[in-house]
């Protein structure tokens, strides 16, 4: 089984006591058999280490400070909310915003303290939000780092959380959501009332004619790259897909592989409720554009 390890903050791996190199954000993976219960531990500087023994226990109850997701072929081990080494008190800093007292220290965990004077609640945080700044935003509050951001309702509940960064502050507030894959997207949201109600996603690299072509070569890819489309239009509620393939040929067949395409997302959109639109021509290019298709798109 493919285990992939990551973690919130750099550490060194050890499985069985043996190093097996640094994880972060970007993983590391081994390959793992749950029945053998090999002993795992993650190893930050000036953090207390993360440990567990990876067995089928572990598969259905990841002990606490892991999340454990699987994948096609395995799973991923996600380790966060590590505890510092020191466990003296440390107060980072103490703001007023919106007839609220907000006080972040560090004893272990990152803890913010929000008190009105009436009530007082205490929430742990990421340690990306160690190196913050606070801003009131209407009846919510805004924890800004160089990388990071949070959202928090004046309970101290996270209503958002994510690396990016904030554009406007307020109700509502909007903000730009990075995601670090090779098409370098990125999602401007808008949150009201500590909810998310609006979602444009945006690449700073086009897909190119290539990508199209490759991603929908064989049947059993097209059925990933739909797969994976509606997991993106499930996990953000969007209205729907437009495609905006530049362009199908009938020169090298890449035409077939559109309809193909298009026939899947539209069966699979429309049993969900959602839309298919796609940006076409009038007409057929010398260059070999069909637009067939566009019969099955709204």
């Amino acid at each position: 089984m493919r285990i992939y390890f990551l973690s919130e903050i750099p550490c060194a791996l050890f499985i069985n006591g043996a190093l097996f190199g640094t994880v972060d954000l970007f993983e590391r993976s081994v390959e793992i058999s749950p029945l053998d219960g090999v002993f795992c531990e993650l190893k930050p500087c000036g953090y207390l280490p993360v440990r567990f023994r990876l067995n089928e226990a572990f598969l259905f109850a990841p002990p606490p400070q892991t999340q454990l997701y699987f994948t096609e072929n395995g799973a991923a081990v996600y380790c966060r909310d590590f505890k510092r080494a020191d466990p003296q008190m440390h107060l980072l800093w103490q703001t007023r915003q919106s007839g609220a007292l907000l006080t972040l220290y560090v004893q272990g965990t990152l803890q913010l303290v929000i008190s009105d004077g009436r009530d007082m609640h205490t929430v742990a945080l990421p340690w990306a939000l160690e190196h913050s700044r606070c801003r009131a935003a209407g009846d919510f509050f805004v924890l800004e780092s160089d990388t990071h951001f949070a959202l928090l309702d004046r309970t101290g509940t996270i209503c958002a959380f994510a690396e990016g960064k904030v554009l406007e502050c307020g109700d509502p507030l909007r903000a730009e959501i990075f995601f670090r894959d090779s098409m370098q997207h990125s999602a401007v949201c808008e949150y009201r009332g500590g909810k998310p109600t609006a979602c444009k996603i945006y690449t700073a690299r086009e897909a190119t004619e290539a990508t199209f072509a490759a991603a929908t070569a064989t049947a059993e890819k097209r059925r990933r790259l739909v797969r994976a489309i509606l997991e993106v239009v499930d996990a953000y509620g969007f209205d729907g897909v437009d495609m905006d393939w530049e362009y199908p040929r009938l020169s090298d067949g890449t035409y077939r592989q559109y309809e193909a395409l298009m026939l899947e997302l539209s069966r699979e959109l429309k049993s969900r409720g959602k839309l298919l639109t796609a940006a076409v021509q009038a007409g057929v290019s010398p260059g070999g554009a069909v637009w067939d298709t566009s019969a099955h798109t709204d």
